[in-house]
Formats: structure tokens, C-alpha cells, sequence
């Protein structure tokens, strides 16, 4: 399957999947609730509580997302499938993956978070010795560069884990030596994939950013003030849900098309 079917299939599947996306953008917004009002503080003038509200949230969201990732990827692969869907079955999928998307995340997450802060470790040295020593700055910013190419290397290698998980039941190791391998094969097809979402991305972002922008010029000539924040957040945490549901289900949409075995999906 090309990566244009392969999307449009995760548009069908998104446009079928309201309740899940509802369900997503519930946690989403409760999230936003208590991290948007501590976001407006500098970060030199937060205290220790409000440091410790964000960890708490970032915690909670990973925790949360590893939960709700299962279920998201599991109501992708019963809709390509044509499997009956109940909505009952997509907290049993949430049950059934949780530790290994947790697992998953920890294990894949945190090696490239180390990258990307080694990364940036490196580019700031390189700007602060560049006026001492050219050839220092030249060496630290050139391992900064290729640090941050291995990560995104990486990253895109291991990308399929997730969806493998539960479009094989594959434990954590598993699933990213299955994906290393797949994604090995279809290199180039798979930053295609990435990229065209991230165009689709950007254009639903430009999109709803004019209409927020129409719909806030209006609020105000009719005298409705101060919801800016409000609006910006609602459409956020709906665009964020929605968007995760279609990248779900067009990697899903991908990986079981172009597996060892094709098999012929039909549309969702």
C-alpha cells in the first residue's frame, strides 16, 4: 500500500472514531486545566509547588497516554480489520497494552530524550567556545549535528513499535526489532509517511487558525471578550485528539498492507 492510501485509510478511520476521539480530548483538556494557568509563570519566578503541579501532570500524562495509546491503536486495527467494534472493547485494549506501551515508551522515550539533551548541550557549548576556539565549536557543533541526525534515525526506525504491539500482540523487544526490520525495508517510504502527516498537520493547524481567528474577531465585535484562552485551548485539545487518532490509524493502516504477508485490507 502507498503512503497516500495508507492515510486517506486513517482519515476513513478517524472520520468513524468519533467516541474515541471524545474520549481523548476529555483527557487532554483535563490535563490543560491545571498545566495552561502555570504556563503564563516565567519558569525562574515558579515556586516549588508549581514545579512540582507540572511534573506531576507530565507524569500523569505519560501514564495516561501509554493507557489510552492501546486502545487508540487497537479500535485502528478492528476498523481496517472489519472486526465488530464496541466501545466496551476499546478500554479492554487499553488494559491489555498498557505496560508494554508504558514499557515502550520508557525504553525507546528515554535514550532519545538523552540524545536530543546531549544534543543540545552540545550546539549551546559550540556557540559559547565558537569566539575562543573555532576548531572546539566546530567539533562540538558537528557532534551535536550528527547526535541529533542518529536520534531522528532512530526515532523513525523505531516509529512502527507502537502499532506492532498490537497489530502482532508482540512484546516490547519484539516489536522494536520487528519495526527496526519493516521500517529498514521501506526507509524512504516511511519519512514519506511522516512527512505527509506533518503536512496534514500543519494544514488542519493553518486551517482552524483562521477560523479561531475569524471566530475571535467576531466574539469581540459583538462585545465578548477575554475567551481567547479558553477557544485556544478547546481547539487544541480537539485537534490533538483528532490528529491522534488519524496518525494511529494511518500507521496501522501501513504496517498491516505492507506486512511480510500482505494482506489486502479493504477500505475502514
Amino acid at each position: 500500500m502507498k503512503v497516500a492510501k495508507a492515510v486517506g485509510q486513517g482519515f476513513r478511520v478517524a472520520h468513524k472514531g468519533w467516541h474515541i476521539i471524545l474520549v481523548l480530548f476529555l483527557f487532554n483538556a483535563v490535563m490543560r486545566f491545571f498545566v495552561a494557568p502555570i504556563e503564563d509563570i516565567p519558569p525562574l519566578s515558579r515556586t516549588h509547588g508549581e514545579w512540582g503541579v507540572i511534573w506531576l501532570i507530565f507524569f500523569i500524562s505519560v501514564f495516561g497516554l501509554s493507557y489510552l495509546w492501546g486502545g487508540v491503536l487497537g479500535f485502528a486495527h478492528d476498523r481496517i480489520k472489519h472486526v465488530q467494534v464496541k466501545f466496551r472493547r476499546f478500554f479492554g485494549n487499553c488494559n491489555r497494552y498498557f505496560l508494554r506501551q508504558l514499557g515502550l515508551n520508557v525504553v525507546v522515550g528515554v535514550p532519545l530524550w538523552i540524545m536530543a539533551v546531549l544534543s543540545a548541550a552540545l550546539l549551546s557549548g559550540a556557540f559559547m567556545v565558537a569566539r575562543r576556539s573555532w576548531l572546539a565549536s566546530a567539533v562540538l557543533g558537528s557532534t551535536s549535528i550528527v547526535l541529533s541526525i542518529l536520534g531522528i534515525a532512530l526515532f523513525i526506525l523505531f516509529s512502527f513499535s507502537w502499532t506492532i504491539i498490537v497489530a502482532k500482540d508482540a512484546k516490547i523487544f519484539k516489536a522494536i526489532a520487528e519495526s527496526f526490520l519493516f521500517v529498514g525495508k521501506r526507509f524512504a517510504k516511511v519519512v514519506g509517511l511522516l512527512a505527509l502527516l506533518f503536512i496534514i498537520a500543519l494544514a488542519i493547524f493553518l486551517v482552524v487558525g483562521i477560523i479561531y481567528a475569524l471566530l475571535n474577531y467576531v466574539l469581540k465585535r459583538i462585545g465578548i471578550t477575554n475567551l481567547e484562552k479558553i477557544l485556544t485551548e478547546l481547539l487544541g485539545c480537539i485537534l490533538y485528539a483528532y490528529f491522534g487518532l488519524l496518525s494511529a490509524s494511518s500507521f496501522m493502516a501501513y504496517y498491516l498492507n505492507n506486512n511480510e504477508t500482505p494482506e489486502m485490507i479493504g477500505a475502514a
